[in-house]
């Protein structure tokens, strides 16, 4: 700066023109501050200043202040508020002026939690695995919905398949299904499983001859052993005489017979066939035999196959 005398009567003032380093260009240079001061004897004088309206541009830069009291100031605005500038150890409130930013697009920020961190609202996520693993030490604690895909009679199982298999109650067997599919187990209305054994190997019945001709009670089939009941699987009868019918019924040799029939007219040349399919037609007390009671003494020849356990 340069100044300037500007009073011929008395060193009461003077003024000082900005150097075009701070001022820029212009004639005279501007703006101008005068400075006027009041004689006060030899000690410290009264001094004052005035600074005209106008603007100062620096064209230099400061440099490199000694200490931060002496930098420059630089306030962040918008022309009404200001953003607030705190200390590290002075935490923020909620009425501080603050900056609002936004993470550019072109960037992805790494983001690390630890603890617990409470979301409201939607969160997009991104999924880094297929499929996604979740790890829960605590088996009460992991509450989710499972949702299947595969429905009765509908595909195959597959290696995802949950390891379940519900009955269905039905009032009558249900099916034919489809060969390999999945399908669900059958109950009647009372819960009670349908079960029916497959037809075992014939070496697994026992066949014996029937061959009487006598009124009355005939055994046929295995010797009654204790602690044992026989069950009839199939059974072959033909009455052989060819004028005479007879009544005959299949009953086990119990003191008391338990009859499994009512009488079954057989006439002559007449044929019982029982075809076996599986399931046991009669099955005798324990320790008892079957027997069959004709009401006529005439040719009865055939063949029983049983089991006896």
């Amino acid at each position: 700066m340069l100044p300037r005398l500007s009073s011929t009567s008395g060193f009461n003032y003077f003024r000082i023109f900005n150097d075009t380093a701070i001022s820029g260009t212009g004639s005279p240079p501007a703006p101008e501050a005068v400075v006027s001061y009041t004689v006060q004897g030899l000690a410290a004088p009264n001094v004052s200043s005035t600074v005209n309206t106008g603007t100062i541009t620096v064209n230099s830069s400061q440099g490199t202040p000694n200490s931060t009291g002496n930098a420059w100031p630089i306030k962040v605005t918008d022309g009404t508020n200001i953003a607030a500038v705190k200390a590290a150890s002075t935490a923020a409130i909620a009425t501080d002026p603050a900056l609002v930013v936004a993470i550019s697009p072109n960037n992805t920020p790494a983001v690390t939690v630890s603890g617990t961190v409470g979301i409201t609202g939607s969160v997009g996520v991104t999924q880094s695995t297929s499929p996604w693993v979740v790890s829960q030490g605590t088996a009460s604690l992991l509450n989710a919905t499972v949702v299947g895909t595969l429905s009765n009679n509908n595909a195959a199982p597959t290696a995802t398949n949950v390891g379940v298999l519900p009955a269905v109650a039905n009032a009558a067997p249900p099916g034919p299904w489809t060969e390999g599919d999945q399908v669900l187990q059958s109950v009647d209305l009372q819960g009670s499983h349908r079960i029916r054994p497959g037809s075992p190997a014939t070496a697994n019945w026992t066949c014996t001859p029937v061959n009487f001709n006598t009124l009355g009670v005939n055994n046929i089939g295995p010797a009654a052993v204790a602690g044992k009941t026989v069950r009839v699987m199939r059974l072959f009868l033909v009455n052989c005489n060819t004028t005479t019918t007879t009544n005959i019924t299949i009953q086990d040799t119990n003191s008391i017979p338990v009859t499994f029939t009512g009488p079954v007219l057989l006439i002559s040349s007449g044929v019982l066939n029982h075809a076996g399919d599986g399931e046991p037609y009669y099955v005798s007390t324990s320790g008892k035999q079957i027997s069959v009671n004709s009401s006529a003494a005439v040719q009865i020849s055939g063949a029983v196959w049983t089991t006896q356990s």
